[in-house]
This record gives C-alpha cells, structure tokens and sequence, in this order.
C-alpha cells in the first residue's frame, strides 16, 4: 500500500529524516527560505536542512542542499536562527561537542544561489557556506550555551544598537535564559547575565528551551510591548509552548500578561518568528509570522515509530507560518488569506472557515473522513471551546482530546486547513490555534460540518479544494495577499464563484 498521501504539499519537510525543529526562516527577493533542524535517520547526528518557495503565490516547496553538517569533533548541529544583513544571511547554530555545546556562526553570501544548490547526493553540503566559528565565550556559571536567538538593532534603557542575544547555558536538568550583546560585530557578543523576571510570568514547571524574543506594537492601545517566546519539556509529556508579554530592560523582563499557550494542538512545540515583508526587525512592527513543529515532544520523541517514517522516511512537519499580531496583550493568530490560493493550486489539500450560531449548549461539528469514508478525526466549537478528538482514528485511540478555551462571542468562526496528515484548526479570528498530526492509511478528502443542540446553525461555509483548470478572474487573485484573513474575501474564492 502506498501511503505518499502523508506527506504535506504546504507544509515544510525534510526529504528524508527526522525534522527536530525549525531554525530559521529569511525572506530574499519575494522567495522564503526555511532551515531545520533535522537528522536523516534516528541514530544520525543533527544537521540543518534547506527549504525555499519561490517568489510567486502557486509556488511549491522546494527542497536544496543541507547548509550545515557536524564536522571535526561535532557530534550534533542543532537549531538557532537565521539573519540577513543585506550584505550576507547569517546563521547562528548550536555546535554540539558531546557533552558540550558552543554557539557558531556561518555565512551564506548568495542567498538565491543557495537555494539553487540540489546535489545527488542526499548528504551534500553546501559549498558556499562558509563557517565563522564560535561567537560568545563562556563566562563564569554560564556555560554549555546554546539555542542562539538574535534580534538586531536592539534598544532599550541600555542599548541604543547592535545586536542582542538569547540563549540557553547550563546542565540540561536545569537551564537558564541568559542575554548577550554585540554593539558592532555580529560575530563577537559578550555576556550581560542571566534573566530574570520582575513580577510572577507564571511559566509552568519544567525546562525552559529555545527561548526568543519579538518587540510588537500592540494593535489596542499602539504600545509597544516585548514578547518572550518560550517552550517548557517535561519527561513523558507533552511539550507547552507559550509566551509572557512584557518589557525587556537590560537582564530583567517585567511580566505584565502571564504564560499564555500559543497553540492547544496536539502536536505544537519550538515556535521561531520571522518579519511579514522583509528581514528588518523594525522597532515593533504590528505583526511577524510565526511557525512551529508539528510533534507534541520533540527531544523524547519517538518519530521512528510514526508511519509517515515508517512508509515514507520523513518525520514532522512545519506548521504553516501563521500571520500574528498583538491584541490587547494577547497574541491573535490566523492562516494568511493566500493559504486559500495555495490549497487550490494544491494537489489534496482542502480547508474550511464555517460562520456559525451558537447558543450555550449548542455545537458546530466538522468530521474529517478518509478516501474509504471512514471517520479519522473530530473538530468541535461550542463557543466556549474548540476540541480536536483524533481518537476515533487507531493511530491515537489512546490520545485525550487537545482542547482550546475561548471567551464567548457573537461571531464565531473555526477555520482548518487538511494538507497531508497535518491538520491546522483556528478559531474566533485567531484567538485560538490548535495544530495536531492526523496519520491514517487512507488518504484524508473531505470536511463534513454538523451540528449539535436546538438552536445551533450551521451559518455560512465556505470550502475550498484544488482545482485543475477552473477559471478564476483577477479581481479575486488581487483580492488575494500575505497580510490579512478576511472570509469575505474567502466568499469570493468559494468553488460556487470559481464556475
């Protein structure tokens, strides 16, 4: 039997292997370029996979060489971030050495010339990456640093320029977020100290990895608020990623909202961001794009066990890039209106945004169904709720719904995309994002939308699924951008107005 159909067209993923996390994200002349993290078999030392999607709204991803493999001593190299300065693209990575681990850097001079290297070898490298070496020192109890996040042009009550630097030091059992600075050079930061938070974050118990930072203005008030990216491990559980919103001054971060989830899937962890139109992190921009990793544990996972491994030889996918803005100290994030042109210039990809009416005890329900029509998954809005179940699938017969509260409103909404056996569900115009891997031995083809309760309607639905050669005119491609959902603009894509 052959199961292709688990593998994503929309979604990132490494050709072969085991994708860990993403690591960075860098946009060049209208194309995107993704790195990951990832190991070609589950034994394999990590390496940095390249991803790129041509300039133009009906373009693929396309996969190039690897830019970064152990070399020398290195036994792993694993995820940082991913900055070009106009000059160079420049990646920051962690260089594992056994037991120890330093932050390097290497160049890309070429970005589009990158991202043409394809070898026949699925273990080339790419030749025009060139490595700089380590860029900050361990000082003191700061050591085995790791998990590099760099935000350029950084200003606050202590810095007017330069660069500033999140990474992890410390055992494993107990890591710290520590902060460096680099006033001029991008390869020579020095440590500033630990952080530490000025009221309660209410970060929950466990490990803090991968930390990050954004500065977003926020779309209430016009203020400017820092965001601090996080995801808390715990042996045999589920990873949490989430984020405290604040202000960052010289090491302290003063908390203003708490811990907040960002995604209730069941499969979300390791979130990186990126600028929407460029790779200028302007003082606060009003929204960033933000992607994670499609699994639940990402260091103790199992992903040799998954069928997409099993059958096909790759494992994890990127989530979408999700268009995200700051509201009222919450963060709000939604699919990009051009994720609808894309599903139609998609092969199987199909998705969703139901409008419906609920009243308390009423539901909307849509039923994901295979090729054979047998139910595999479950999404469920109340208006108090929405609710993945995927149990009724035996992949996950054991799993416990991945439930996302929400505040009553007026105007619900649940839009979802299928791609693959990746499923990304939003509702209440992004106050809630729930992203969970859905693998079945039939391919996933159809949304069906019922509801629960008396006064429940369906309202207005509107499906979209890839067409061949249907004629859509160009008031509706314009209508089509990176930068906004809008279903009214979806009601004008509908297949009924694509005939």
């Amino acid at each position: 039997m052959s199961h292709d159909h688990l593998r994503p067209e929309l979604h990132v993923t490494v050709e072969q292997g085991i994708c860990n996390a993403p690591a960075g994200v860098v946009s060049d002349q209208g194309s995107w370029h993704v790195f990951t993290q990832y190991r070609p078999t589950p034994q394999a030392g990590a390496r940095w996979a390249h991803n790129i999607r041509p300039a133009g709204i009906n373009t693929a991803w396309e996969m190039c060489d690897d830019v970064l493999a152990p070399v020398g001593d290195e036994t792993d190299v694993r995820a940082g971030c991913a900055l070009a300065d106009g000059l160079v693209t420049r990646l920051y990575f962690t260089a594992v050495f056994g037991d120890r681990a330093e932050i390097h850097s290497a160049t890309i001079s070429d970005l589009a010339a990158s991202g043409a290297q394809l070898s026949d070898d699925p273990g080339a490298v790419d030749p025009t990456v060139r490595r700089e070496g380590r860029v900050v020192n361990e000082r003191d109890e700061f050591t085995s640093l790791r998990s590099p996040w760099v935000v350029p042009d950084w200003r606050d009550s202590t810095h007017t320029n330069g660069l500033l630097m999140l990474c992890v030091a410390g055992a494993m059992s107990d890591p710290r977020i520590v902060l460096a600075h680099a006033p001029t050079d991008p390869t020579a930061f020095s440590i500033e100290g630990a952080m530490e938070f000025a009221g309660d974050p209410a970060i929950p118990p466990g490990r803090i990895v991968s930390p990050k930072l954004v500065r977003l203005r926020d779309e209430i008030d016009g203020q400017p608020s820092d965001v601090l990216l996080l995801t808390v491990e715990n042996d045999n559980e589920p990873d949490i990623s989430g984020y405290v919103v604040g202000t960052l001054s010289a090491t302290t971060f003063h908390a203003s909202r708490p811990f907040t989830r960002l995604d209730f899937g069941h499969d979300f962890t390791r979130p990186r961001a990126t600028p929407v139109d460029s790779n200028s992190w302007v003082p606060a921009p009003r929204e960033i794009l933000l992607l994670g990793l499609l699994n639940s544990v990402s260091r103790g996972d199992a992903a040799g066990e998954c069928l997409s491994f099993r059958t096909q030889g790759f494992a994890n996918p990127l989530t979408l890039a999700r268009l995200t803005t700051l509201e009222g100290g919450r963060l709000y994030s939604r699919p990009s209106a051009s994720f609808v042109e894309q599903i139609r210039s998609s092969q199987h990809a199909f998705g969703l945004t139901a409008l419906p009416r609920l009243h308390d005890g009423d539901a909307m329900e849509v039923t994901i169904v295979d090729a054979t029509g047998t139910p595999q998954v479950v999404i469920t809005h109340t208006g108090d709720s929405v609710m993945i179940d995927r149990s009724i699938n035996p992949l996950y017969e054991h799993d416990l719904p991945a439930i996302a509260p929400l505040q009553r409103r007026e105007d619900p909404s649940l839009t979802l995309l299928v791609d693959g056996a990746t499923l990304e569900v939003y509702a209440d115009s992004g106050a809630a994002a729930l992203a969970s891997r859905v693998e079945s031995t039939a391919r996933l083809v159809q949304a069906v939308v019922t509801t629960r309760g008396e006064t429940a309607e369906v309202g207005e639905v509107f499906q979209w699924r890839p067409y061949e050669e249907e004629f859509i005119d160009d008031a509706s491609i314009d209508a089509i951008d990176d930068r906004q959902f809008d279903p009214s603009v979806e009601a004008s894509l509908s297949p009924e107005n694509l005939r």
